[in-house]
């Protein structure tokens, strides 16, 4: 038996956090004697974990500090696949670190509930698109193609892949409300807008369960889409609920 593991993934302003932490707040209300009796444990977790050293590469390349290394005229020095690789290392090492302290704390001994927001995937539909593909259309392609770099990694390799992975749908204008309003210095993202929208049409159309798990992304067993765009949070959460039910309630049977 291991944990479930339950994944929120989707652009910026898809409501991926604000559902991940109601989640989190309904599972733990609802398995509260379990969690006293030290049965079940419930964790939420957000990467980038900004707080941690671990994501220190991932903060600077957020922050642009890397931008040269992107440029298409360092080719020479600097293929693609070289790119693909270390960028997605700086992202996978944060992982990594969650991953080694959660094994000595005993997440994968019993049977816990682990929440991401934003995960594997988030990773992967930012940076290929980002440094193959220069047009909406070739995204794609340029997807399929390249995948096997991230995917091959050793590093990806060890790391817990989701039992349910939500897919969080907005929608451009959504992404762009979201971004003026936090009134925060923007990341190297947040600053293109219409490469964030292009990413958002990409994803959209993404069937994450066909294009990872047959080509032996192991462990995706569930993929549900949650459509956000113009829903109230209740609305959404609800929705979230009523397709993960079956599933936790499988797990559930358990009985702590």
């Amino acid at each position: 038996m291991k944990s479930l593991l339950i994944g929120f993934e989707g652009l910026d302003a898809s409501y991926k956090h604000t559902n991940a932490e109601a989640l989190y707040d309904h599972l733990t209300e609802v398995y509260d004697k379990a969690i006293r009796a030290d049965r079940l444990k419930i964790e939420l977790v957000s990467f980038p974990r900004y707080k941690h050293a671990s994501s220190w590469f991932v903060r600077e390349y957020l922050n642009g500090h890397y931008n040269r290394f992107m440029m298409d005229y360092d080719q020479v020095v600097f293929p693609r696949q070289s790119k693909l690789k270390q960028v997605s290392m700086f992202f996978l090492a944060d992982m990594i670190d969650w991953y080694s302290d959660a094994l000595r704390r005993g997440l994968f001994i019993k049977n816990h509930i682990i929440i991401f927001d934003r995960y594997i995937y988030s990773m992967m539909y930012y940076l290929i698109p980002e440094i193959y593909a220069k047009k909406e259309h070739h995204y794609q392609n340029y997807f399929e193609r390249y995948l096997h770099i991230i995917r091959d990694n050793p590093m990806y390799e060890v790391l817990p892949k989701v039992d349910i992975l939500l897919k969080m749908i907005t929608s451009p204008d959504a992404i762009e409300k979201g971004i003026n309003k936090r009134g925060r210095i923007k990341d190297r993202y947040e600053k293109n807008l219409q490469y964030l929208k292009d990413v958002n049409t990409f994803f959209n159309g993404l069937d994450l369960k066909e294009d990872l798990n047959n080509k032996n992304y192991k462990g995706l067993k569930h993929q549900f889409e949650i459509d956000t765009v113009d829903k109230d949070p209740e609305t959404i959460f609800n929705d979230i609920l009523k397709k993960i039910h079956p599933i936790v309630n499988r797990f559930d049977k358990r009985k702590w």
